[in-house]
C-alpha cells in the first residue's frame, strides 16, 4: 500500500519531467531553423516594444531558456524559480500565438497552468535537490524553501 506522500512526490516527478521534456524538445527544436524563427520569434520581441536587444539575441535567448528550463524540470533543481520563467515564457507565447487564432494556444494554456502548478508546489520528495539537501542539511537550496 503506497502513502499518500508517496504518491504526491510521483505525480511531482512525473509533472516535473513531463515539463521538462515538453520545454527541452522546444528548445532543441527551434535550432535547426534558426534561420526562419528568429524574425517569427525575436519579432515577437519587438512587436511588444523590447527592442533594446536584436531578434537573434531574442531568439537565442529563448531557445536556452527552453532548454536550461528544461533541464532544472527534470533534474528537479530549483523548479520554482524555473517554473516561474516557464509561466513568462507561455504568456508571451499565448500572446503572440493568440493573435491569430485562439484555437492554437489551447496546448500553451495547459502548460501555463501546470508550469503555474509547479511554482506553488515545488520539488517534490523525488529531486536532486531534496537529495542534496538531505546531506548537506539544506545548505545547497537555500534559495529554493518549502
Amino acid at each position: 500500500m503506497h502513502c499518500s506522500r508517496c504518491n504526491k512526490s510521483t505525480g511531482l516527478l512525473l509533472l516535473r519531467l513531463l515539463l521538462g521534456g515538453i520545454f527541452l524538445y522546444h528548445g532543441i527544436t527551434k535550432i535547426p531553423m534558426a534561420d526562419q524563427a528568429v524574425w517569427f520569434i525575436g519579432g515577437a520581441f519587438h512587436d511588444i516594444w523590447l527592442t533594446f536587444l536584436s531578434m537573434n539575441v531574442w531568439f537565442w535567448l529563448l531557445v536556452v531558456g527552453e532548454i536550461a528550463i528544461g533541464v532544472l524540470f527534470v533534474l528537479g533543481i530549483f523548479t520554482r524559480v524555473a517554473a516561474v520563467i516557464a509561466v513568462v515564457i507561455m504568456l508571451g507565447a499565448i500572446h503572440t500565438k493568440g493573435r491569430g487564432e485562439a484555437w492554437f494556444v489551447d496546448k500553451d494554456f495547459i502548460i501555463l497552468i501546470l508550469a503555474i502548478v509547479v511554482a506553488l508546489v515545488g520539488n517534490g520528495t523525488y529531486s536532486l535537490q531534496k537529495r542534496c539537501c538531505s546531506v548537506c542539511n539544506g545548505s545547497c537550496a537555500s534559495a529554493e524553501k518549502k
